[in-house]
């Protein structure tokens, strides 16, 4: 489905998504990487719109998707949740790991049957601030499952840049885009994780 949605250079997207997508600690929206993305011209999109939501995980996405795929007329929606889908634990977003597999699960249904002949992307990012060697936990650890089984692509920025921020004994240059302190990258951050995106998405085009 995404190398038919792109190789027409004419497809719509859809992003939903947390803080992130919404540009969080990067000014906005008009910083964050869908709008980013869409400036590079260099996809196969011809148009995309950012319904990102802020403290939004995937159970949000599930409980309104009818209204936020509303008009039903997307190629690819591109799904960012695994920041607020790492929010285990009691008093937490989630009670349990397996809460948010079902969730997500769920949610890749229910697009599926709204929307059958569209394309799904997940982008899976990572939170920070939840220290040096703590980056490995994300949300993607417990959408994994889910998106193997329906055989959706994954672009993982948290693996394209695991080993220079997570790995190095000295700061990398990402320290500054993705501030340890913070759980939201800059915008420089941002403009990377458009960069990795766009590589992936062009990937697929010419696949």
């Amino acid at each position: 489905l995404i190398h038919s949605a792109l190789k027409t250079g004419h497809a719509k997207v859809l992003v939903l998504g947390g803080s992130l997508s919404a540009g969080h600690d990067a000014g906005g929206k008009a910083n964050a990487w869908p709008a980013l993305l869409e400036a590079e011209n260099c996809t196969g999109m011809a148009s995309l719109v950012n319904k990102a939501k802020p403290s939004t995980g995937s159970n949000y996405a599930l409980a309104n998707l009818q209204d936020l795929v509303e008009p039903l007329n997307w190629d690819i929606i591109l799904l960012e949740y695994a920041l607020n889908d790492d929010d285990v634990g009691e008093g937490s977003r989630y009670s349990t790991a397996g809460e948010v597999s079902v969730t997500f699960e769920r949610l890749i249904r229910s697009i599926r049957t709204l929307l059958p002949s569209t394309a799904v992307v997940v982008i899976e990012a990572f939170r920070q601030s939840k220290g040096l060697h703590m980056g490995f936990l994300s949300g993607q650890n417990y959408h994994d499952i889910v998106s193997k089984y329906y055989e959706l692509p994954v672009i993982s920025i948290r693996e394209a840049l695991w080993h220079e921020y997570f790995e190095l004994k000295e700061k990398s240059q990402l320290w500054q885009a993705f501030p340890s302190g913070k759980s939201h990258p800059s915008r420089e951050g941002q403009r990377l994780i458009a960069d990795v995106i766009a590589r992936e998405m062009i990937s697929f085009r010419t696949k």
